[in-house]
């Protein structure tokens, strides 16, 4: 072996030394990181804080029927579009349902999307 490849060799060793301990260095730090993101305890006084302001915003007292219209219009609309794709893709996915997934995804989002409002109707309604 060459005195050249022997310094080559000994450069790569020590790159990937210095490598390794970078890499070594980086997970303890973000370690130390992650660990200290879980020690901060929620300030329930700053999110009652955070509540009443978007509450505030609002004006439920002023725009509640408004708000209520439109609950009532939107859901509604999604169930109306709910029926829509269950009539329009009942056929393909009663012949493989394992096919259909896109057409079954937007039927639960419509049905999910409806229980929200109706939660938001329930959430007006104890304001």
């Amino acid at each position: 072996m060459s005195k050249n490849n022997k310094i080559q060799y000994f450069g790569c060793g020590v790159l990937m030394f210095i490598s390794l301990i970078i890499v070594l260095l980086s997970f303890s730090n973000k370690m130390k990181l992650t660990e200290g993101m879980g020690q901060k305890n929620p300030n329930p006084e700053t999110i009652k804080n955070n509540t009443n302001n978007v509450e505030d915003t609002l004006l439920v007292n002023k725009y509640r029927k408004l708000y209520e219209d439109t609950i009532i219009d939107l859901e509604e609309n999604i169930s109306i579009s709910l029926l829509s794709e269950v009539i329009k893709n009942a056929e393909a996915i009663s012949k493989n349902p394992s096919d259909s997934q896109e057409a079954i995804v937007k039927i639960n989002n419509l049905k999910a999307l409806k229980d929200s409002l109706n939660d938001a109707m329930a959430t007006l309604d104890k304001k």
